[in-house]
């Protein structure tokens, strides 16, 4: 973890989606359901990846996912999760809807303003809120 702050970028125009924010670690991740994963102003760099059994079995204690998608890969190493709040962004067009929220599986659904791709919303009511910068999509930019 760094003490630094750090803020991120379009990979491929540069421009910037978010403001200043501080890195926490890991465990400081929260899977409460319908409720953001990260305090506003905060991201988390993820060391390995996750599926999506990961992200709701595991983390959640006590709760399965049965779904056959539940191998899919939600979270790759090396990505950025933050709150939805913190990034500056469009939702693009094809974006998977679940009954309350954006429900994407491994897709992208998120774009910078300039329409390329940056990331992935997950956003539904079953499971924490939370927006994943794609590594190689964005910038990560420190500042001391």
């Amino acid at each position: 973890m760094t003490t630094s702050a750090t803020f991120f970028c379009c990979a491929t125009c540069g421009v910037e989606i978010t403001e200043l924010l501080a890195e926490l670690p890991e465990p400081s991740l929260r899977f409460e359901r319908g409720a953001p994963a990260i305090a506003e102003g905060h991201f988390i760099r993820l060391s390995s990846a996750w599926t999506y059994r990961d992200f709701l079995s595991r983390r959640q204690g006590g709760r399965s996912y049965l779904s056959r998608d539940g191998d899919a890969t939600a979270f790759e190493a090396g990505d950025h999760l933050l709150n939805i709040e913190d990034v500056e962004h469009l939702v693009m067009p094809k974006a998977a809807y679940g009954c309350c929220g954006l429900q994407p599986r491994d897709e992208f659904n998120a774009s910078c303003r300039n329409g390329h791709p940056i990331g992935t919303i997950h956003d539904d009511c079953w499971a924490a809120s939370v927006f994943r910068l794609a590594r190689g999509h964005v910038k990560v930019i420190e500042c001391d």
